[in-house]
């Protein structure tokens, strides 16, 4: 038995969400623990409420399945704060404002011209599997930022929300101390740019943010405005796993959902598997 705390639905760029807030078992009080889940087109997948430094307010993904295969899927909308824990979130909300004011940066603006690789790390299953991607690039066309102080917030890392575009950060570590140094192109750098770590990072905001309407607006007004859509659901686990005789490893990857829309707005979804 379940109870529905909660119940709305989000306009996502022309495209009906059923977003809910469940406690399973609500007579039994040692069953009593809530969910968050979000219906589209007639399959659902598990959310987390959270506060995003670049968005606010959002709706992440957390299940193994993502939607057209983002992952994870971010859902920008206020009505987060409602369904999350809002102390909590408001919380990380004023941690990264902390950092953004308060950190002290260097710039560097003359780097040798020698290659430097870096690495992107994704981190599969919660962390159980970190999976790198190796990137090479010539430091004679990037500007270093050396972190020079960033206040400690309990539970708020930046490091996570930093890499996009070419940018990444890496640490020195110097005796009992590490020193972050983040480097972003010289091309995406304003000529009039004050050096301080809220204007670094409205580059890199706006990166994540450009991003985003290019790679997952863009992809979801196409879904709202045509009449028959096919989306992927991507099984995110199934690509990076480690060993491939795990019981639960499903044996499709890819689940496409045929949608079909109606002039009365009804949506019917079926499942294929291919």
């Amino acid at each position: 038995m379940s109870d529905i705390v909660k119940r709305d639905v989000i306009d996502f760029y022309g495209n009906p969400m059923t977003v809910q807030l469940v406690r399973n078992d609500p007579d039994d009080p040692l069953k009593r623990f809530v969910s968050c889940s979000i219906k589209f087109y007639g399959k659902k997948f598990m959310v987390m409420p959270i506060w995003h430094p670049w968005f606010g307010p959002v709706f992440m993904s957390t299940d193994d399945y993502a939607p057209a295969g983002i992952s994870p899927f971010i859902i920008p909308t206020p009505l987060a704060l409602e369904y999350g824990d809002q102390s909590e979130i408001l919380y990380a909300k004023e941690g990264f404002e902390r950092i953004f004011a308060e950190t002290e940066i260097r710039m560097i603006d003359q780097l040798p011209d020698t290659v430097k690789e870096y690495h992107i790390k994704y981190s599969i299953e919660n962390g159980k599997y970190n999976i790198y991607e190796k990137v090479e690039t010539n430091l004679r066309n990037y500007v270093a930022f050396e972190v020079i102080k960033e206040p400690p917030v309990k539970g708020i890392f930046m490091d996570p929300y930093v890499p996009v575009n070419g940018i990444f950060f890496e640490y020195s570590n110097c005796g009992a101390w590490s020193e972050k140094t983040i480097y972003i192109p010289k091309d995406i750098i304003p000529s009039n740019m004050k050096i301080n770590a809220k204007s670094m990072y409205n580059i890199i905001a706006q990166q994540h943010k450009d991003n985003y309407d290019k790679y997952v607006a863009s992809v979801f007004r196409e879904i709202a405005q045509s009449d028959t859509t096919k989306i992927l659901w991507t099984n995110t686990t199934y690509w990076f796993q480690l060993n491939p005789h795990i019981d639960d490893t499903p044996p499709y990857a890819i689940m496409p959902q045929i949608i079909q829309k109606t002039k009365y707005g009804i949506t019917i979804g079926r499942e294929r598997y291919e």
